[in-house]
């Protein structure tokens, strides 16, 4: 009842770039990812949350166990270069989402 609540296994937040249309983009095989695409759709699939926008920051982060002071000068920047913020799922340990998640359109932003 009382105390620290236990962190989620294996979720993360990943910053999106182009969120309403990106599924649709790795299914076209229209931009280029180094891993299969089957690993994208499901990580995208398995969000729970989103920001996309500043005025919810506060509430997001208290809602995934962050300070909102240590992380909103970063978080704030990927908004406003026009990425969504997603809380999603992944439990594999060979890709690390640290490698999938590093290029332009999919960014690795922390663990949850």
């Amino acid at each position: 009842m009382f105390g620290k609540k236990k962190p989620a296994e294996g979720r993360f937040i990943i910053a999106v770039k182009d969120y309403a249309n990106i599924a649709n983009s790795i299914k076209a095989g229209s931009i280029s990812l180094p891993y299969s695409k089957e690993v994208y759709l499901k990580i995208i699939e398995s969000a729970t949350s989103k920001l996309n926008n500043l005025k919810d920051l506060g509430k997001y982060a208290k809602a995934n166990g962050k300070i909102k002071k240590e992380v909103a000068h970063f978080w704030e920047n990927l908004v406003t270069e026009g990425y969504t913020l997603i809380n999603v799922g992944y439990i594999e340990k060979a890709p690390s989402i640290e490698q999938i998640c590093s290029n332009d359109s999919i960014r690795f932003v922390c663990k949850v």
